[in-house]
């Protein structure tokens, strides 16, 4: 669900590690120069992950609208963005959701939409709970009230896969 604009605006690239190919996400530029970035890979259905860097929430320009999709996973940021979505994802996992992140989200208009999974379900709770103080409004939206036999794991990338209806999901999210 990228197009050639997003992963040029947003600088993802692939690149050989120990032999192996993975795709490289930047996210962390400082003058011109790259501190942290993402390598990521799938071997057998499985996504494997290293990173460099410090958690942080991708990509910050996102963060200047009053309504955004927080989602798990920058790949399902990205294909939300492709699609005309303002949207952002902690680059460290469902899990983590850094309380300093919170003021990132003073009187925004937040649906926090995460994996189809436990890790999503308790770290979608998690961000809701640090950010319901000082947001204007935050709603979580869950696939399997969406998706018809939602399986587990279920995500953005693998709805965007399926070639389902975008206009469907804006409404979903809206």
């Amino acid at each position: 669900g990228l197009s050639y604009d997003i992963i040029e605006q947003y600088k993802l690239g692939l690149n050989k590690y120990y032999n192996k190919e993975w795709l490289l996400l930047p996210y962390d530029f400082n003058d011109g120069h790259c501190w942290n970035y993402k390598r990521i890979r799938w071997v057998n259905g499985t996504k494997e992950v290293r990173t460099n860097g410090v958690g942080k929430l991708y990509p910050e320009p996102m963060l200047k609208h009053n309504k955004l999709v927080l989602c798990e996973g920058e790949l399902d940021c990205l294909a939300l963005i492709a699609n005309g979505i303002f949207s952002v994802s902690g680059t460290c996992g469902a899990g983590t959701f850094k309380q300093p992140w919170a003021s990132d989200f003073a009187n925004k208009h937040v649906i926090i939409i995460y994996d189809n999974d436990e890790a999503g379900q308790t770290g979608s709770i998690k961000a809701a709970k640090a950010i319901k103080q000082i947001a204007k409004k935050v709603e979580i939206r869950q696939w399997s009230t969406f998706v018809p036999d939602c399986p587990k794991h279920y995500d953005v990338c693998q709805y965007m896969e399926e070639m389902r209806d975008t206009d469907e999901l804006n409404k979903f999210l809206s």
